[in-house]
């Protein structure tokens, strides 16, 4: 669909649209959804992405079907699982524990899924796992590892070294006054096969005005890559699942919150990716609910854009759901 996806999500198709039917009950829960969308291959114009099926104990859960994930401190970009990247099919299970000794709350999951990537190595493996010490810190952790058919990985590299991702973040908040809140948070990941790493910074502050709730959030990711093209491990449908970039990007922007459900969002982001010239692009979001539902609007304008980009472009949603 071309919805935005909330926190660094953009439209990805030109248009589509989807139902789906939902029922939450004690210890399950589950979603049906089917969906059409504009795609450049025949195949992919009919999709199921949204729908799962759940079943929950205590501190249990266990899920299968396309899941969106996002893994990481940041609110635009996330090097373990970023918001852009199409949900994947598969398996996963998890565990929760709000009280774990000195490690404080604890979540951990683990999943097995499945990539449409031009590799063999085209299954995955990936953890997550985010402890809360205090409540002031959170630490997170997550490692990806490819696999299946000769279970090598990006053809294009010339070495023999174990695919593999590994993350590190955390998250430090503090408060500021009595309607204000502030943090700062910062990721780092590697590559295992090329040894490349990336790195995220970034920081935010929050006020409560009356009823209204207002963010601003600032980041910047740096890649050592060096390489011209992104790694095909990382592709789901020519999408990547991860937000690492070559060269460096820089975001700025922020949120606001109404009391009457009316959002918006301005956001400024400059890419300075290795062999291209630096650009520049401002994107605007807004949500209003309207005609029994929700509508949902995202505006961009690209400085330099690409060949095959345009300038300015935007995406529209509107959301009815049934009762």
């Amino acid at each position: 669909d071309a919805g935005l996806q909330g926190f660094g999500g953009k439209p990805r198709t030109e248009y589509g649209i989807t139902a789906s039917h939902e029922e939450v009950a004690d210890r399950w829960a589950g979603r049906l959804s089917a969906g059409y969308h504009q795609a450049e291959e025949s195949d992919d114009h009919w999709h199921g992405e949204g729908s799962y099926l759940a079943w929950g104990g205590r501190d249990v859960a266990i899920s299968a079907g396309w899941l969106e994930r996002w893994w990481g401190p940041g609110w635009q970009q996330a090097l373990a699982w970023g918001q852009e990247a199409k949900p994947l099919p598969g398996v996963s299970a998890s565990y929760q524990h709000p009280h774990a000794g000195l490690l404080g709350s604890l979540w951990v999951e683990t999943l097995l899924a499945k990539q449409d990537s031009p590799v063999d190595a085209d299954k995955l493996w990936a953890t997550r796992l985010v402890t809360r010490p205090t409540n002031w810190l959170q630490l997170g952790t997550s490692y990806k590892q490819w696999f299946g058919g000769s279970d090598s990985a990006d053809p294009t590299l010339a070495n023999d070294k174990t695919n593999g991702m590994w993350t590190l973040g955390g998250r430090l908040a503090m408060p500021l006054s009595a309607s204000a809140t502030g943090a700062v948070y910062s990721e780092y990941a590697t590559d295992r096969q090329t040894d490349v790493s990336y790195r995220l910074l970034g920081g935010e502050l929050r006020w409560q005005i009356g009823r209204e709730a207002v963010q601003a959030v600032i980041e910047q990711q740096q890649g050592d890559d060096d390489r011209e093209q992104p790694q095909s491990l990382w592709l789901h449908k020519d999408q990547p699942i991860t937000d690492a970039i070559q060269g460096r990007r820089l975001t700025a922007g922020g949120y606001v919150q109404l009391h009457n459900d009316h959002a918006f969002a301005l956001f400024w982001q400059q890419d300075a990716l290795l062999n291209q010239k630096s650009n520049d692009t401002w994107r605007g979001e807004y949500q209003l609910p309207a005609f029994a539902g929700r509508l949902k609007s995202q505006l961009a304008y690209r400085d330099q854009p690409a060949q095959d980009q345009d300038r300015v472009f935007g995406g529209l949603v509107y959301e009815y759901r049934f009762h």
